[in-house]
């Protein structure tokens, strides 16, 4: 249950008959043949009566509870039909409805109000759109009131586990009791005499992880994905005399430039070692961005017959840039996944690559990328770090175009932002600057908070980016979508974090296309698209104190 301190109010989610649920009244939509029949004939012939005597299509109708647990009910027309192409309007309606029956209710003297979850039966509309226009109109209106909400799921399988309509308003309602609270970089350095070390504090910020599942069992579920994820955390020691030396004689900044790559270091300066605890891929891009040089390459692999060169294919940005990753990492072998249909393993100490679905081995072959005339954005800071994102002040969100752009279907009264970033990625400014033309267009992708570090590092590719053919229907999973406005990518690619975020990346792409509102990329195109700034927001709520 959630909970409003400053008026008494609350919002909770049930699974079961909305006609089995105490409440003072309850909320019926009465263009919903199944819900309002399913009512009436719960509630008995006498309201049966009143509704036929006084029913109007297009107006409210208020009728006695009858044999329901409600004392009153009141019908309230609404959609009979939902243009698939215009989901905002539908849920803006929907926020709507629910602010006007709080309304009413509010002026009845109502303390206990039902609903049902509107849409998501013979409209058919995502309950995690559903849920969030609903739950977040009434919390807004009950930060005026004092009023309890109950949300009435009807349970679709026996097990409430199972219900996947339940499990979604239950965990988005619980995500809302428990946000992680913003924490301080406090620094407490200690001193120990009898040893020479030092101790660095940090309080770091965590995500929490929620399963959601048809399936039987789902804490066994839940702690088989815990387990497995506990898997992919391993220690890695790096020399220490390999760290750019401005940040290895800076051991406070780079305790806080590892943090920030998802790892825990360990520094050793009298054995010149730094151990760093995380997932593979973390640790790779930490200390990659913390070796000196920016020497960035373009690899390719040649097939040979009978000592000849047969064939060369050149690797997209996303493998050039994971092999020179591997390579300051010391690393022998890597295995890269392009596809679902290409895997590569690579033998860096022979320069050899091996396709999994072939029996022939190639040579690989690395090639500098010329960077004397490549100029900086002058917008950049001077870091010795190959690739950084750095927080835009809130006072110069008006002189970014993308804003502009983000707000006109991103409403400010809906939505607020929380940051700005701005990516500086050196390596892939690079690979893009081959290629970049005259005029270029801005456009928006959406991702998951999981995709968000790896988009940063090594830009689009398919096994990072959001799969907007799942809801499109007219897209490979193996493309990567940008759209034109921002909504788009909120509605397709985006997904709710626990703590209430959406991620989106503002994306600077070569082709200028005026006609096109969702574009598709494959990994071959990625480099046409630069990742310039990340936008992190979330739905505007009202003061919970």
């Amino acid at each position: 249950m959630f909970h409003i301190r400053s008026t008494g109010s609350s919002i909770n989610v049930v699974s079961g008959d909305i006609s089995e649920v105490h409440a003072d009244m309850m909320i019926c939509i009465s263009t919903s043949n199944n819900l309002r029949e399913s009512v009436l004939r719960r509630a008995g012939a006498t309201v049966q009566k009143q509704y036929k005597e006084r029913y109007c299509s297009d107006d409210a109708l208020l009728v006695d509870g009858g044999l329901t647990k409600a004392e009153k009910i009141l019908l309230v027309p609404w959609k009979t039909e939902i243009d698939q192409k215009d989901i905002v309007n539908s849920l803006k309606s929907l926020s709507e409805l629910v602010t006007w029956s709080i309304d009413k209710a509010h002026d009845r003297n109502v303390k206990t109000l039902s609903f049902p979850p509107i849409g998501t039966g013979e409209l058919n509309l995502d309950p995690f759109f559903v849920c969030e226009a609903l739950i977040g109109a009434a919390s807004e209106r009950l930060h005026q009131y004092q009023m309890n909400v109950i949300f009435v799921i009807y349970p679709k399988s026996s097990r409430i586990e199972e219900d996947a309509c339940y499990q979604i308003f239950r965990q988005y309602l619980n995500s809302l009791c428990a946000q992680v609270p913003s924490t301080s970089n406090e620094r407490k350095p200690k001193k120990t005499s009898e040893v020479k070390r030092r101790v660095f504090k940090r309080d770091i910020q965590s995500k929490r992880i929620i399963t959601l599942s048809t399936l039987v069992n789902i804490n066994e579920h839940h702690q088989l994905l815990i387990e497995s994820l506990e898997k992919l955390i391993d220690e890695q020691v790096f020399d220490l005399n390999l760290v750019e030396s401005k940040l290895s004689s800076q051991v406070d900044s780079l305790i806080d430039i590892c943090l920030s790559h998802n790892v825990f270091p360990r520094v050793d300066c009298s054995s010149k070692k730094l151990t760093l605890r995380g997932d593979r891929e973390s640790r790779l891009q930490c200390f990659f961005n913390l070796c000196p040089g920016k020497g960035v390459h373009q690899y390719s692999y040649v097939f040979t017959e009978m000592g000849e060169k047969s064939e060369e294919k050149q690797f997209n940005s996303y493998i050039s840039l994971k092999i020179d990753e591997a390579f300051a990492a010391g690393e022998a072998m890597i295995r890269i996944q392009d596809s679902e249909q290409s895997i590569l393993d690579i033998d860096l100490s022979k320069l050899q690559v091996r396709p999994i679905k072939t029996r022939r081995n190639a040579f690989l072959v690395k090639k500098p990328l010329d960077d004397s005339k490549i100029r900086i954005p002058p917008s950049w800071s001077s870091s010795p770090l190959k690739i950084r994102t750095k927080e835009i002040s809130k006072s110069s969100y008006e002189t970014l175009e993308c804003i502009h752009i983000f707000q006109q279907t991103m409403s400010i009264s809906d939505w607020q932002i929380d940051r700005i970033e701005a990516i500086e990625n050196y390596p892939l400014y690079l690979h893009y600057m081959r290629k970049k033309s005259e005029r270029t267009n801005i456009y928006f992708h959406g991702c998951s908070f999981a995709s968000v570090q790896s988009i940063v590092h090594y830009g689009l590719h398919s096994t990072n980016a959001s799969h907007y053919g799942d809801h499109l229907g007219n897209c490979s999973t193996g493309s990567i979508c940008l759209t034109r406005d921002a909504l788009n990518s909120h509605l397709y690619g985006t997904r709710r974090c626990t703590d209430g975020k959406h991620y989106l990346f503002v994306v600077e792409f070569i082709k200028y296309d005026n006609d096109n509102s969702f574009l598709y990329l494959s990994n071959e195109d990625a480099s046409l698209a630069l990742p310039t700034y990340l936008i992190v927001y979330q739905r505007r709520q009202p003061d919970l104190n």
